[in-house]
C-alpha cells in the first residue's frame, strides 16, 4: 500500500486559490463521511450514495486535485459493504483514513 503522505511528495500542492478550496472541500468532506462511517447494513445505503457523490466530484476536479487523493481514500470510499462485514478491516481502515486525512489536513493547513 502507499505511504499516505506519498502523494505529497510526488505531485505538488495546489497552487491556485479555487484549487485550495477543492482540495479543503474534498478532505472535508471525507472527514465527514468519516464521522458517519456505517456500522450496520442499514446505515449503508445513504453512506454509499454519498460516497459515490464525492467520488464523481473528485474525479471531476483538475488532475492537481484528484491526483492527491492517496489509494487509502479511495479504499475507504470503495469499502464500506466490507467495513460492515468485517469488523477488524473496518477497524484497520478507520485508522488509515483518519492518519491520512489528518495529514492531510495538516499539509493544507500550512503545518
Amino acid at each position: 500500500m502507499t505511504r499516505p503522505d506519498s502523494k505529497w511528495q510526488s505531485h505538488p500542492s495546489p497552487v491556485h486559490s479555487g484549487e485550495m478550496k477543492q482540495w479543503a472541500e474534498v478532505l472535508r468532506e471525507l472527514r465527514s463521511l468519516l464521522t458517519r462511517d456505517p456500522r450496520t447494513k442499514p446505515d449503508l445505503k445513504a453512506w454509499t450514495s454519498d460516497a459515490n457523490s464525492l467520488t464523481r466530484r473528485i474525479r471531476s476536479f483538475p488532475a492537481v486535485i484528484s491526483n492527491l487523493v492517496d489509494e487509502v481514500a479511495w479504499h475507504y470510499l470503495a469499502d464500506a459493504d466490507i467495513r460492515v462485514k468485517d469488523s477488524e478491516y473496518a477497524e484497520m481502515q478507520r485508522a488509515e483514513i483518519e492518519k491520512w486525512l489528518h495529514q492531510s489536513e495538516q499539509r493544507l493547513a500550512g503545518g
